[in-house]
């Protein structure tokens, strides 16, 4: 940083480049004034109406609605991670559960479709 500052010094000097009128600043005010558009009542008139941004006005509902969504995120993940608070254990699906019976997947398909033994030697006799 002091290099480039000794660099403008060494090409401009210390003089001030520009400087103020005197007097400028005695009557400022009073010559602002007359430039600014006066209101019916005497009053000085509002020359720009600035609006908030969206950000600013809906902060607090976008907050609001973030950390709702956020707490039904964590209360869904605790209830469907829920474990039974006497025996530890998780909560098994009846799918899961180990099949020990000799039920086979042609009986599953035969209670499905509501066939009995009859129906079944019938279809058997038919096929060639």
């Amino acid at each position: 940083m002091e290099k480039e500052e000794k660099y403008i010094e060494a090409t401009f000097g210390r003089k001030a480049p520009f400087k103020v009128p005197d007097g400028y600043f005695d009557d400022f005010t009073a010559r602002m004034m007359d430039h600014l558009p006066a209101a019916d009542n005497g009053q000085t008139a509002v020359i720009c109406d600035i609006k908030p941004s969206f950000w600013r006005r809906y902060r607090k509902v976008v907050a609001t609605a973030a950390a709702s969504v956020c707490i039904g995120l964590v209360g869904l993940g605790a209830y469907l991670h829920h474990e039974t608070s006497d025996t530890g254990e998780k909560h098994v699906a009846e799918a899961e559960v180990p099949v020990t019976s000799s039920y086979s997947s042609a009986d599953a398909l035969a209670d499905y479709a509501m066939l009995d033994s009859n129906d079944m030697y019938a279809y058997m006799a038919d096929i060639k």
